[in-house]
This record gives C-alpha cells, sequence and structure tokens, in this order.
C-alpha cells in the first residue's frame, strides 16, 4: 500500500517536479497539495502566485488544494498554527 502525504505547494517549478517524482514513486501517493495563502493579498506566501491560479492547478493535476491562511507580515508561531490547524482539518 502507498503511504497517503500532501506535497508542500508553492505553486512554482520546483514543487512540480518534487510532484512528478513522488507520483512515479510506488511508496507514495499524493492526496492533496499545502499551500500557504496570505490573507491580504489571497496570494501564496512565498511567490505571490494568485489563488484562482492554484485553484486552476489543482484542478489540472485533480488534486485537493489545503489552504492554509496566514496574516501577512506573520509570525513563525502563526504559520505553525495555521498548518497544524490544516492538517487536522485534513485528517
Amino acid at each position: 500500500m502507498p503511504e497517503p502525504i500532501l506535497i508542500a505547494w508553492s505553486g512554482g517549478k520546483d514543487c512540480l517536479m518534487a510532484l512528478q517524482r513522488l507520483r512515479a514513486d510506488p511508496h507514495w501517493q499524493v492526496v492533496g497539495l499545502l499551500t500557504t495563502i496570505s490573507r491580504q493579498f489571497a496570494r501564496v506566501a512565498m511567490h505571490g502566485v494568485r489563488r484562482d491560479v492554484l485553484y486552476a492547478q489543482a484542478a489540472a493535476l485533480a488534486l485537493p488544494l489545503i489552504e492554509c491562511e496566514i496574516d501577512w507580515p506573520s509570525s513563525n508561531e502563526a504559520y505553525e498554527a495555521a498548518h497544524a490547524d490544516a492538517l487536522r482539518r485534513t485528517r
């Protein structure tokens, strides 16, 4: 049985390459894309990719998008709490 995992998703080429490798490995089953969104801008916190682009990417990849919303600027504690909440919701 492959292990179900989430992949950290920024919307860029590196996460797409990682997804491709994980999908090719029978030990893993990617079950969702986990991304961090800034509330004020509705964009990926790291790269600024728009939310509508993320939705299109998730649809094209046939994977659910799990969003962690944080304020900008945000503390590391808030970032960790948002991810912990998203993981709880996903389970």
